[in-house]
């Protein structure tokens, strides 16, 4: 046999190999029928005292531990047995005690890897980018109307078709009434007043006195408005990135709505419609502050009333001016490109609102621009130039910086009582008949005073000082 395998060397190497990457194979196996490799999704913690210590101390000491062990982010619930076990055969003393730690899914964890992926998916962040894109796919459809619409006629059909819209669309859906609570009708009256009304009258006298190029750049004060009143009037959280980020959003939207082809920069006329223009942005950062107020209501009646509002004040202005009727065709096309670019954009905007907070929502949806832009593209064959490119680069920057962002501390929960949709989650732990918990429902309900640690945005829920 040795003589044989000393001739064969080849043909022994290659079955000694091979035998021993099997055996390797198997002894990974070795003991799985008993152990079996699975990921149930929690830790088992044994943890040991120093023997003497009294089952009170014991119990304080375990209580510490099931504290501090909350404390970290991955961690959902933990529980444990102390001191002597039933069964005879595993007998334990007082000082040792049996932990299971059950985790969260991975998907919910903390870290930079997940972080942007996990924003991404959250409710907020895809309503107010799907609100910028409507909004923004709506400029270069309604440029095609302008040919034989004047502005504040199509402005004032382009509302008032998102208002009777969503209306109508209620109705089909038999939603229910909507009963604001006492205190917050004068924030949805404010936000009517100063982005239906305030708004647009600044915007044509704005318009009326000077070149509409320097106003298309003055316009993009409004997304800065809006976060400067969420953060220093009405105290939403903010830190370094998200400055940043809006920052570069906004830059964005400057290198986007800059003239070219004037060698003075933008022209801007005289100094009073200029600031009518920045006055006008101011009411609209208002109106959307305001909103925030009441967006945990019926995000798409929210909507209707805003749009019939802003609808009503725009034909009026369009009238006021001299603008006329265009033909029916045009009012009904005028109309439904309203429903989807202003309505449900608008709708979407709201639930942003009530996910994301004021400041968060307004940088998303200023990214609106660059998705005209870039649809003009598309559909209209418009040429692709280097300011498009780099401002969808900042933009694409301000928006990695929001969807990256990653605010975890641990934040106490003031009694609250209020009415709103909602699921049974860490935030909402009242009492229900069997089953009503596991389905989103909406009526008056009580949060208690909690306490805990997580990943969280300035909405509702989350109101507390930094």
């Amino acid at each position: 046999m040795l003589g044989w395998a000393m001739v064969n060397k080849p043909l022994v190497l290659t079955i000694a190999a091979v035998s021993a990457a099997l055996s390797g194979l198997i002894a990974a196996r070795i003991g799985s029928q008993f152990m079996p490799s699975l990921n149930e999704g929690d830790v088992a913690l044994h943890a040991l005292r120093m023997p003497g210590n009294s089952l009170t101390q014991a119990a304080g000491m375990q209580t510490e531990l099931e504290r501090v062990v909350k404390r970290f982010p991955e961690v959902d619930k933990i529980f444990a047995r102390i001191g002597t076990a039933e069964i005879g055969t595993d007998r334990m003393p007082p000082t040792v005690a049996d932990n299971s730690v059950m985790l969260k899914p991975t998907d919910k964890w903390p870290g930079d890897r997940m972080t942007w992926r996990r924003n991404l998916s959250q409710p907020g962040v895809a309503a107010a980018l799907g609100a910028a894109l409507l909004f923004g796919a709506g400029t270069p459809l309604a440029k095609r109307l302008l040919d034989g619409v004047g502005p504040w006629m199509l402005a004032g059909l382009l509302y008032l078709g998102s208002g009777l819209g969503l209306l109508l669309l209620r109705r089909l859906r038999r939603a229910a009434p909507v009963h604001l609570p006492p205190g917050q009708w004068r924030w949805l009256a404010g936000a009517v007043v100063a982005g239906g009304v305030v708004g647009p009258v600044l915007l044509m006298f704005g318009l009326t006195r000077m070149p509409a190029s320097g106003a298309s750049l003055l316009l993009n004060a409004e997304g800065v408005f809006t976060a400067l009143l969420a953060w220093f009037a009405f105290r939403e959280n903010f830190d370094k990135r998200i400055a940043l980020g809006m920052a570069a959003i906004v830059a964005g939207a400057v290198v986007l709505s800059w003239p070219t082809g004037s060698a003075g920069g933008a022209p801007m006329g005289s100094v009073w419609p200029a600031l009518a223009v920045l006055g006008a942005c101011l009411a609209w950062a208002i109106d959307n502050n305001l909103t925030r107020k009441v967006s945990l209501n019926d995000a798409m009646w929210i909507a209707s009333v805003k749009g019939l509002a802003a609808g009503a004040v725009n034909l009026l202005l369009a009238v006021v001016v001299g603008s006329t009727l265009p033909a029916w065709p045009a009012v009904a096309e005028a109309m439904t490109l309203g429903f989807f670019a202003y309505g449900i954009s608008l709708t979407l905007f709201v639930v942003s609102l009530r996910h994301l907070g004021t400041a968060r929502t307004g940088a998303y949806f200023s990214v609106a621009p660059f998705f005209g832009a870039l649809l003009a593209v598309v559909w209209l064959g418009e040429r692709v130039d280097p300011t498009l490119l780099a401002a969808g680069a900042l933009m694409a920057v301000g928006v990695w910086l929001h969807l990256s962002e990653q605010h975890l501390h641990e934040h106490a929960h003031e009694p609250m009582e209020h009415d709103h949709e909602h699921e049974h989650d860490e935030h909402h732990q009242h009492e229900h008949l069997p089953g009503m918990a596991a389905i989103k429902h909406a009526h008056p309900h009580r949060h208690t005073p909690l306490a805990h640690r997580h990943d969280h945005f300035p909405d509702e829920h989350h109101r507390h000082s930094h």
